[in-house]
């Protein structure tokens, strides 16, 4: 995502302000060590981040929540749930992206086959 801002910034001022603010609302992270010492026991790890846009007024723009698990078995190795905390904000930069000069909406994780 960081060639878009840039380009975004580029432009001509028209004295609009877009206030973007990503939430960590919950989330059940298991560790290396957790997951070394009890692999799959340990249990699946879980981010709901919630993304927030507005004007500088505060009238909010958009207001999206992603999701992404990873199941405990997947996780067995730590691998999963650090690439978890990835996916979550690469959706979320994609979303950005996509919805910047029109809203389209976009996948955010909670409805995703798995």
């Amino acid at each position: 995502m960081s060639s878009s801002p840039a380009s975004w910034n580029q432009g001509p001022d028209n004295g609009r302000t877009l206030i973007i603010e990503p939430v960590i609302e919950k989330m059940d992270f298991k560790n290396g060590a957790q997951r070394v010492m009890f692999g799959a026991m340990a249990g699946g790890s879980a981010v709901l981040l919630r993304f927030n846009i507005h004007d500088a007024n505060g009238r909010v723009i958009a207001s999206r929540e992603f999701y992404q698990r990873v199941a405990a078995m997947d996780g067995a190795f730590a691998i999963q749930d650090n690439l978890m905390l990835g996916r979550i904000a690469q959706m979320a930069a994609v979303y950005m992206r996509l919805n910047y000069t029109s809203a389209v909406g976009g996948p955010t994780g909670g409805s995703d086959p798995r």
